[in-house]
């Protein structure tokens, strides 16, 4: 049986599944070049040939829950005329379906022990949800606490604020994390002090809110413009009181983005506290893509975290079809993207080679320049390059440097690492409290000791008042299903930098056309560049 999955609006993507076995999936801006592209994913399935499923599963946001209430723009029911369909209801809520795919991924030990809680959060979802605590009882979640109204929405609250800072909603969420380490200490504990204080009205505004029921209504997407301007307007009164005089100057945006992720950090926090039967914590929905969050929950919940490394709603079609198919078991890994690797011949700076050829020229890249740029096989399916469209380095800050320079980037994030399981093991302190995460670079957990110069790349440094400076990173672990990256890891004893090879505003390559093209704009930029591409066609 052929089921098309489909995610609408954010993050729009289509799956196919036949026999519970993932055949592709793709995110819509991977085919059609454009960042975010939040549009009905018609190029995916134009691409595919494919309009002829058995069944639709489609989830989405519409705040009134019906999916035919979803835009033109983000969906196209004549595409499926006769189709039998799977979407939202009361009972399967856009939270609830977060949860689901948070479940298939975990898998049922995880879900079958004792004092298990679910946690979603997002910006919004159907009838307005934005937060949803839930209990499992015999590997069953049970809704526990649901809030409504978009004006307690932490995921708004977050992207509002990044837009405040001059940045893009929807992409630039993550650098707040880079600047947040860059408050003066001098001011930083009474960033947080009055971060603490807000949050402590965060909560009783909840509390407050008429949307207590799962089933309230909230259907008018025009209040998003005053959530806005009322987010707006607390900035600018965050701004008066530490005399940050310009909201997108570096200086007012490590300002800023301390107290909004202390603000984050600390509703999250005091809602986990409200559980104390909470052993075991499973997380969904986009507010779980803050790694610093998640690295907050491991030293809060005594036993284990896991975070769905599909958080955002790329993620959600799936939760959906896995609650009619109970059996589904999830990937081994994210590499859904079927692509055509083919050799086009000769291109400055790109080498067209075998599996071996490969694996031995990363390696002398290494050694020699520092950096290589790797695609091969199928494409990643959500915003993690794993090794299969990547480029690799030795972890040095200048090494760092070099990537962002030449693709046009301006983030203050250290990069992340890539490890063998023993490397992980040796590096990181608390490793046995992550469940499955540690695989897709989505929590950030903190070094033993202090990280080596050759390491310092893939190292986050947090001042602490009046202590010891302490660092972190979001590893990749390699679990020994890719022996090519295991090799290149052993060869050099050491974690690699893996960040995803795309040139800043280009989404991660889908055919041979282009890899060419975030080559070509890299090489631009600085000609030792090199591409490595293994063809498969």
């Amino acid at each position: 049986m052929k089921n098309l999955l489909l995610t609408l609006g954010h993050n729009s993507s289509a799956m196919l599944i036949e026999d519970d076995q993932v055949i592709w999936g793709y995110e819509t801006e991977r085919l059609s070049g454009q960042k975010s592209d939040s549009r009905f994913p018609k190029i995916v399935l134009d691409a595919k040939n494919f309009y002829k499923p058995d069944m639709v599963y489609a989830t989405h946001w519409a705040p009134t829950c019906r999916l035919r209430d979803m835009s033109a723009k983000h969906w196209d029911p004549s595409s499926f005329d006769g189709v039998p369909m799977r979407s939202l209801r009361l009972d399967r809520s856009h939270h609830d379906t977060h949860l689901a795919g948070a479940m298939s991924y975990a898998g049922p030990f995880f879900t079958t022990r004792t004092g298990v809680y679910g946690l979603v959060i997002d910006g919004f979802g159907t009838l307005g949800e934005h937060l949803s605590v839930y209990e499992f009882k015999h590997g069953q979640p049970i809704l526990r606490r649901r809030v409504h109204g978009y004006e307690t929405s932490l995921g708004l609250w977050y992207q509002y604020a990044t837009a405040f800072m001059g940045m893009k909603m929807h992409e630039d969420e993550y650098k707040l994390l880079g600047y947040e380490v860059h408050c003066p200490m001098d001011i930083a504990p009474l960033v947080e002090g009055h971060a603490d204080s807000t949050a402590i009205q965060w909560l009783d505004t909840m509390s407050k809110s008429v949307y207590r029921s799962r089933y309230d209504p909230i259907y008018n997407l025009e209040a998003l413009a005053a959530i806005k301007e009322k987010h707006f307007q607390h900035l600018t009164k965050v701004c008066e009181k530490f005399g940050v005089l310009d909201p997108a100057s570096h200086e007012g945006r490590a300002v800023l983005s301390r107290y909004v992720q202390r603000v984050l950090e600390t509703v999250v926090t005091l809602i986990v506290d409200d559980y104390p039967c909470m052993q075991h914590l499973l997380c969904s929905g986009g507010v779980f893509f803050n790694v610093k969050l998640n690295k907050r929950l491991i030293g809060r919940v005594p036993g284990q975290i896991c975070v769905y490394p599909l958080a955002g709603d790329q993620g959600n079609a799936i939760g959906l079809y896995a609650m009619d198919h109970p059996d589904f078991i999830f990937p081994a890994d994210l590499n859904w993207g079927v692509r055509s690797l083919k050799n086009v011949g000769r291109v400055d700076g790109l080498h067209w080679l075998n599996e071996a050829d490969a694996k031995d020229y990363v390696i002398s890249m290494l050694k020699l320049r520092g950096y290589v740029n790797l695609v091969r096989g199928h494409m990643e399916f959500g915003p993690r390059a794993l090794c299969n469209t990547s480029t690799l380095a030795i972890p040095t800050e200048a090494n760092v440097a070099k990537i962002n320079a030449a693709n046009n980037r301006n983030t203050v994030m250290p990069m992340a690492p890539v490890m063998t399981a023993e490397m992980y093991h040796m590096l990181f302190n608390a490793t046995g409290k992550v469940w499955k995460s540690e695989e897709h670079m989505i929590v950030a957990m903190q070094y033993k000791n202090t990280p080596s110069s050759v390491l310092r790349g893939v190292a986050h440094k947090y001042d602490v008042d009046g202590g010891q400076p302490y660092f972190t990173g979001r590893p990749q672990v390699i679990d020994g299903r890719d022996p090519f990256m295991e090799d290149v890891l052993n060869h050099f004893g050491h974690p690699l930098i893996n960040t995803s090879f795309n040139f800043h505003g280009q989404p991660i390559a889908y055919d041979s056309e282009q890899v060419i093209k975030n080559h070509m704009l890299q090489r631009e930029r600085d000609e030792s560049f090199e591409t490595i591409v293994i063809p498969n066609s």
